[in-house]
């Protein structure tokens, strides 16, 4: 290209027109997106941020990420996300205690346990020395979040079956009627968390129900065949509506740093200030 130029132009120029299409190539880098991710334009110009710092995925909607802010200003380094990454593993194992607490009474489990599971996992963070406190705590707080999630869909999935047995098995009811007969089964306390929505919005709950039916085949007639097809249709109704966390901000982030050989010890850095 240089000596496609000096045949026009002189050195003067050349210089110009040289550099004229890198300010434009530099001004430009926010908008290439590469593996569905690009820089910020917000931050592409802080000082002090390495290149992993600086991509953000291209499009994010928010029911996606709903906290896409924090986590995108969060400015954690490649290491330090790596870290996050197995320290969210390691309490989901060694405070899964938590989950038959949650299930039996959420209410109760904040009152009398969560105290004793978030010092238990700022603890586990200890052993991680480049997490800071504040991811430590975002995690065991999206743990949490997550885990009422996977409690509230195991809900769904009784509440489903209970319906089905009732409209197809024991007295052909109203999917309406079968919804009130089956409430007494779970009750209105914290056993089931969304049973006192139920009623509420029963039309979009019959929307789902038939979504779930249409996934049962027609000669499929034993009842946990039945349940093992209500559960899968169940997780992948609410799959679509569970909100993305910071681990899956990170490990999509971690992923894609891996494809374009970013690392907190060999970033490539067009100069910036």
């Amino acid at each position: 290209m240089e000596q496609r130029i000096r045949g026009h132009f002189s050195e003067a120029q050349c210089f110009v027109v040289i550099l004229t299409k890198l300010v434009d190539f530099v001004i430009n880098i926010p908008k290439i997106s590469i593996f569905g991710w690009t820089y910020d334009c917000e931050t592409f110009n802080l000082h002090g941020l390495n290149d992993y710092q600086r991509i953000v995925p291209t499009r994010v909607d928010f029911y996606e990420y709903p906290q896409y802010d924090a986590y995108r200003f969060t400015f954690s380094d490649h290491r330090t996300d790596k870290e996050y990454v197995k320290y969210y593993n390691e309490i989901s194992k060694k405070i899964k205690w938590v989950e038959e607490y949650m299930r039996r009474d959420k209410q109760e489990f904040e009152l009398k346990f969560e105290r004793t599971s978030h010092k238990q996992s700022m603890m586990i963070a200890k052993g991680f020395p480049h997490l800071t406190m504040a991811l430590a705590k975002r995690g065991y707080e999206e743990y949490l979040l997550d885990l009422a999630w996977k409690l509230d869909t195991q809900d769904y999935v009784r509440v489903y079956f209970e319906v089905w047995d009732r409209v197809f098995c024991k007295n052909e009811m109203s999917f309406e009627d079968a919804l009130k007969s089956a409430l007494p089964v779970f009750g209105y306390s914290c056993n089931c968390r969304i049973v006192g929505q139920l009623l509420r919005y029963h039309n979009l709950m019959l929307e789902e129900f038939r979504a779930c039916m249409a996934q049962i085949p027609e000669d499929v007639a034993d009842k946990d065949e039945i349940l093992m097809h209500i559960t899968d249709a169940v997780y992948k109704i609410k799959s679509a509506e569970r909100p993305k966390l910071y681990l899956d901000y990170v490990k999509k982030k971690i992923e894609v740093a891996q494809r374009l050989q970013l690392s907190d010890e060999s970033i490539f850095h067009i100069g910036r200030d």
